[in-house]
């Protein structure tokens, strides 16, 4: 075989080697690619299943606190220097120097539950009422930290003479107070000025927010999945991951919050169970289920909020607030105050943001069917041919209904 025929045939031969390796690379590749999906898929489902379920062994061993335990317990009564012990939510007893004595009683059954230090239990907070004679009637917000069931009290704030509190809740972490105080101008008899009071326990402090901390916050908008949140301006937007629904927001890189779509994760039992076993709160105006995932200051803390009902998309929709380092107080506080901002968006339809050009009988035939649909969407039904009725009972025309979009 002459040199040039070798080459030839070498030529050839490199070409279907060449080719055959190429081939075999692209499915190796392939193969590879392949299974590294599968096995995030199946890392995020064992990740999910596993961070979800966690809570609700532990919460079958929580030991919660009872109005019957915090009706007889010990408090310290700030406007008078002194600890009593309640019986049945009352306190008398003669005292040198006080007309009638003290008289000490829980203020028309204002009592609330939830987790005031992040340790996952659900502690209390108590408005007391107290008088030693005479006119002064005292009003002390108190905390009541769950001990193993057992309320131990932890601190408490005056609130006033004679002030009246409507209602008290607390949202996320954060206690509100709806009262009536004292105006410039009002006797002590007869508070008039409306106030709403936020208060917050920051390590041995029971701090009242004198103004909204999140004002200068930036905010994040999804409009894919139609929510917003503020989050502070030190924190920073990350990339989004292929297992997440939006970017994660961090503080640094111990601490996070994750965005997450678990449809499909989970049965209607195993769902039907985790509610029985989370902390139903309100969030944007939505019901939502708030579970922890074990931890505490020492270790770091993960709680989640998870949407079971998510309406826009009819999905499961969950947030994922995480620190895995210790004394991380400051950013758990932060989470809450970011999950009190959240709230869904409304999409403006694209109907409406422009002026709808066509003969009078065109457009109000568009407009009754774009209101029909909207009804549709929001679980209403049309009534009157040209009116929705909510679930709520509302009933709007359809120029109303329109204009709620906008």
């Amino acid at each position: 075989m002459n040199i040039r025929n070798q080459s030839n045939l070498l030529s050839f031969f490199n070409k279907r080697l060449s080719a055959r390796a190429g081939i075999a690379i692209i499915m190796v590749a392939f193969s590879i690619c392949a299974g590294i999906l599968v096995w995030q898929a199946e890392l995020l489902k064992q990740e999910m299943r596993a961070l979800e379920m966690v809570p609700e062994s532990k919460e079958k061993t929580k030991i919660y606190l009872t109005i019957d335990a915090l009706e007889n317990a010990k408090y310290y009564v700030v406007a008078y220097g002194e600890t009593v012990l309640l019986k049945d939510g009352y306190y008398r007893e003669e005292h040198p120097g006080m007309a009638s004595g003290l008289e000490v009683a829980i203020y028309k059954n204002k009592i609330v539950f939830g987790d005031l230090n992040n340790d996952g239990k659900k502690d209390a907070a108590v408005i007391l009422r107290s008088s030693g004679g005479g006119s002064g009637d005292f009003r002390e917000l108190a905390i009541m930290i769950n001990e193993d069931g057992k309320p131990n009290y932890f601190i408490s704030k005056e609130l006033g003479d004679r002030v009246i509190i409507d209602s008290i809740t607390i949202q996320s972490g954060i206690i509100v107070l709806d009262m009536i105080v004292h105006g410039p101008s009002d006797g002590l008899c007869c508070p008039t000025l409306k106030k709403i009071g936020r208060y917050k326990l920051s390590k041995d402090q029971l701090l009242e927010m004198t103004e909204d901390e999140t004002m200068n916050w930036k905010t994040y908008i999804n409009e894919e999945y139609e929510f917003e949140i503020k989050y502070p301006s030190k924190y920073e937007i990350s990339k989004m991951t292929a297992t997440d629904v939006a970017p994660a927001i961090k503080a640094d890189s111990y601490a996070q919050i994750i965005f997450r779509d678990l449809t499909g994760f989970f049965t209607k039992e195993e769902i039907d169970q985790k509610k029985i076993n989370s902390e139903k709160i309100i969030v944007g105006g939505i019901e939502a289920f708030r579970s922890s995932l074990g931890g505490n200051m020492d270790s770091g803390i993960e709680f989640f909020v998870s949407f079971y009902d998510y309406p826009k998309k009819g999905m499961i929709f969950n947030i994922l607030f995480s620190t895995h380092q210790p004394e991380r107080e400051e950013e758990i506080n932060t989470f809450n105050q970011m999950l009190s901002t959240f709230k869904f968006i409304e999409k403006i339809p694209e109907i409406l943001k422009s002026p709808l050009i066509g003969a009078p009988e065109e457009i109000e035939k568009a407009k009754l069917e774009f209101c029909r649909e909207v009804c549709k969407a929001w679980l209403g039904k049309m009534v009157e041919d040209s009116k929705c009725e909510l679930q709520t009972g509302e009933v709007y025309s359809c120029e109303e209904l329109i204009e709620k979009l906008r």
